[in-house]
């Protein structure tokens, strides 16, 4: 049970139908480091809602935090 100080993680499908993208946008996102994700194990990966909308906001992607693996997909800019 979570107490009243942390904030559930979202699966790909929440995160998605809380930014009204398809899932595959948010995975991608998150692979390139545009959007802040956890992994949970190898393939389950998890976002805090929060982070993720206040990093959107900002224009805050993990690669400018330098936390984001190198990709060879190019990266696109979220304006908002």
């Amino acid at each position: 049970m979570a107490d009243a100080n942390t904030t559930p993680l979202l699966t790909p499908d929440q995160m998605a139908a809380t930014l009204q993208v398809k899932p595959s946008t948010i995975r991608s996102w998150a692979r390139e480091g545009l959007i802040p994700a956890i992994r949970v194990g190898g393939q389950i990966i998890r976002f805090d809602r929060d982070e993720v909308l206040d990093a959107l906001r900002a224009g805050r992607t993990e690669h400018d935090m330098g936390l984001a693996l190198p990709s060879k997909a190019p990266r696109v800019g979220l304006n908002g």
